[in-house]
C-alpha cells in the first residue's frame, strides 16, 4: 500500500474485522480521534447552549425591569437601555426582544 492513495471504500470490508495493514490501523486511529473530537465538541456545544439560555433569561429579566413603570426615572435606566441597544446592534443574541421604554425621550 505504500505510495497508494488510501480509499476507504476499497477497505470497507475490514470495519467488522481487525485492521491488517499499518495504513488501516492508522485510519482506524484517525477515525477514533475524530469521533472523540466530535464528542467533545457536542459537549461543548451543549454547555454553550445552556450559557446562552441563562444569558437570554438574564437579558429578558433586565429588559423587563427597564421597561417597567416601577423604575421610571431611575438614573440607571438610560445606561441599561443603551447597553441593551448595544447588545442588539452587535446581534449578540437574536432572541433579545426589542423593548420600547415608556418614558418620553428614553430611546
Amino acid at each position: 500500500m505504500a505510495g497508494e492513495d488510501f480509499n476507504v471504500f476499497d477497505h470497507m470490508k475490514w470495519f467488522d474485522e481487525e485492521p491488517s495493514s499499518q495504513t488501516e490501523i492508522n485510519f482506524v486511529q484517525q477515525l477514533e480521534a475524530v469521533e472523540q473530537k466530535i464528542g467533545a465538541l457536542e459537549k461543548e456545544a451543549a454547555a454553550l447552549g445552556e450559557q446562552v439560555a441563562t444569558l437570554t433569561q438574564a437579558v429578558r429579566s433586565l429588559e423587563s425591569r427597564v421597561a417597567s413603570d416601577e423604575h421610571r426615572g431611575h438614573p440607571w435606566r438610560r445606561r441599561v437601555s443603551h447597553m441593551l441597544s448595544s447588545l442588539r446592534s452587535l446581534r449578540w443574541l437574536d432572541c433579545i426582544s426589542t423593548v420600547r421604554l415608556r418614558d418620553e425621550g428614553d430611546e
